[in-house]
């Protein structure tokens, strides 16, 4: 059951292609969590994931991509507490560094007011290469407690790569995803995308094959992954 919703988000994932090539951050969502509707995501947003979808609201993480060019981290940190704070209602509190996997974040957290009661929002932010990857989670103040430790171990999880292929722990893996990708670039020749030629004949067969081969890395990397060759093989067709 798990792989067919795992399958069924990927094939519906939305991309949001930059032309830029920035880091491949992943992280190890809170265990038993489950993936958010990509189509409720941000622009900026790569993957997301919630404590459980049948309530009103859920406790919920996700993972961004920013491009901030020479922008500083203390400037970055900053301009969001301006944001944050043109509001006045809303309560803004730095709370330091979290060392994460891969290296050391600034952590912010913001109590907002919603019809749901008051909302408290944490975020993490790690400035590497003109990029910002940040990692925010949201609880109502009223159970924070309950889910705090396991929000904190969560951004404490990331690391960041080159690429999705160098995340893989094994070589012969790597090697064999690279001949893959390769294999359907090839076959996109002559097609578009959406082609459903190429859908049925190369792209959904490709995420039958990769959902089952790398079924034991977390959810956050098959994601990620899927979508960073899908925005490669949308880029491909356009050059």
């Amino acid at each position: 059951m798990r792989r067919f919703v795992l399958l069924t988000l990927i094939l519906a994932a939305s991309i949001h292609a930059d032309g830029d090539s920035p880091p491949f951050p992943t992280f190890t969502p809170p265990k038993g969590w489950k993936l958010s509707d990509p189509s409720f995501f941000k622009d900026t947003t790569k993957i997301g994931f919630i404590q459980s979808s049948r309530n009103v609201f859920s406790p919920a993480i996700t993972l961004s991509v920013e491009s901030i060019g020479d922008t500083s981290p203390s400037e970055y940190v900053e301009a969001i507490k301006k944001i944050y704070l043109a509001n006045p209602r809303n309560h803004y509190e730095e709370l330091g560094f979290l060392e994460s996997k891969a290296g050391k974040m600034r952590l912010i957290q913001l109590d907002e007011q919603t019809k749901f009661g008051t909302l408290r929002i944490f975020q993490a932010t790690l400035i590497q290469d003109g990029y910002a990857i940040i990692q925010t989670a949201s609880t109502l103040k009223t159970n924070y407690a309950d889910t705090i430790d396991q929000i904190l171990e969560s951004f404490r999880s990331l690391t960041i790569h080159p690429n999705f292929y160098s995340a893989l722990q094994r070589e012969n893996d790597s090697t064999e995803l690279q001949a893959k990708v390769n294999e359907m670039t090839t076959s996109l020749v002559g097609h578009s995308f959406q082609d459903p030629i190429f859908q049925k004949n190369h792209w959904k067969p490709f995420v039958e094959y990769f959902t089952k081969k790398f079924k034991k890395e977390n959810s956050s990397w098959q994601i990620l992954t899927i979508n960073a060759i899908q925005e490669q093989l949308l880029t491909e067709r356009t050059q």
